[in-house]
């Protein structure tokens, strides 16, 4: 025979922690004469009513665990992740926070979830993670051609927004509107929320843009350089300076002379570890900026595949009384070492 018992509420908290804040989950046990117990392991979403049945129940707490191993799995410095995750999490708490359940199921869930079963459902958790970043991948789109615009509206006549470089990314978001996409640019710095902006979906390809570069940069290397050649020369090389450049570096490197009305007037080829000296420079002011990388190509006047670009913090200046300066790039030691980080596109625009 049953005992029957007087209906009671007991509220227990559990809570998941989001970025925007914790969010808790209670639930209220009830008789268990009221609900029918949870069956053997289906989980289902819970739905409008107040209470849970066992499979409802069941989805709740695994939903907890997973949620868990999902927060693990982010990283702080993608928003978009954080979005996600809180998204989710609403789901979560407006799916079963305050709800009634028996208690019985809830002692019959709880002794499903060995430590193995914990760690599995924390793993699907994470898994969203990576689910969510090979989609946005998927939607990665990049400009093939010398420039794109990125309008705040999907219409010619829209306020242009900043222009999107040759190779440069964009992520599309899904909404169209005749031949326009929707994309986030520019693309977000660590912490930053993505802005978002309209672009004709015929200027822009698939894949993401560095893929598309190195490809095109390996095609059209055009026999690379070799170390200490004169790459670039828009200047007689018909003085008495000279130039040491020392490169301690793993990476060969790239450097750019480049003259006081910004044209590079001179560029050079390091190999790793060597030192180039270019020597007949005429009298003059230059500012030096170089990048480090693999896979020289001359089509792309840079590296294929990219590591470093900085720029020295002087100029050198060549007069009569100025015969030679040696810069290190990696080095101490040498007259020039101090420099700032730069882009390779910044680079590259010099």
């Amino acid at each position: 025979m049953t005992t029957m018992r007087t209906a009671r509420q007991r509220v227990a908290r559990f809570g998941v922690m989001a970025t925007v804040g914790a969010l808790a989950l209670a639930l209220a046990t009830i008789a268990a004469d009221e609900c029918v117990s949870a069956a053997a392991s289906e989980e289902v979403m819970p739905d409008e009513d107040d209470r849970l049945t066992g499979p409802e129940l069941r989805w709740c707490i695994f939903e907890s665990l997973r949620l868990d191993g999902q927060k693990e799995a982010l990283d702080p410095r993608r928003v978009w992740e954080i979005e996600g995750y809180s998204s989710q999490s609403a789901i979560y708490n407006e799916s079963c926070s305050e709800r009634k359940y028996v208690e019985q199921d809830r002692t019959a869930v709880e002794q499903e979830i060995t430590t193995d079963r914990r760690q599995a459902l924390r793993e699907q958790g994470a898994s969203r993670v990576e689910q969510a970043r090979a989609e946005r991948e998927a939607r990665r789109v990049h400009v093939p051609g010398r420039v794109a615009t990125v309008r705040a509206a999907p219409d010619e006549t829209a306020e242009a927004l900043e222009p999107v470089p040759h190779w440069g990314d964009l992520i599309r978001t899904g909404r169209v509107e005749g031949p326009w996409h929707e994309v986030e640019w520019p693309p977000p710095a660590p912490g930053e929320a993505p802005a978002l902006g309209w672009i004709l979906g015929n200027s822009v390809e698939s894949g993401p843009g560095m893929e598309a570069r190195f490809r095109y940069c390996v095609d059209h290397a055009r026999g690379g350089a070799q170390h200490n050649d004169v790459v670039g020369q828009d200047i007689e090389l018909d003085g008495r300076g000279w130039l040491v450049a020392d490169n301690g570096a793993r990476d060969d490197a790239y450097i750019k002379l480049i003259g006081k009305t910004g044209e590079v007037a001179l560029s050079v080829y390091v190999a790793a570890g060597q030192t180039a000296l270019v020597e007949n420079i005429p009298v003059g002011s230059y500012e030096i900026a170089f990048a480090t990388g693999s896979h020289f190509s001359r089509g792309c006047d840079s590296f294929a595949r990219r590591e470093s670009a900085r720029k020295f913090a002087e100029r050198i200046e060549y007069d009569r009384r100025t015969a030679g300066w040696t810069i290190g790039l990696s080095r101490a030691g040498a007259q020039h070492t101090h420099t700032s980080s730069i882009t390779h596109d910044e680079f590259e625009r010099l």
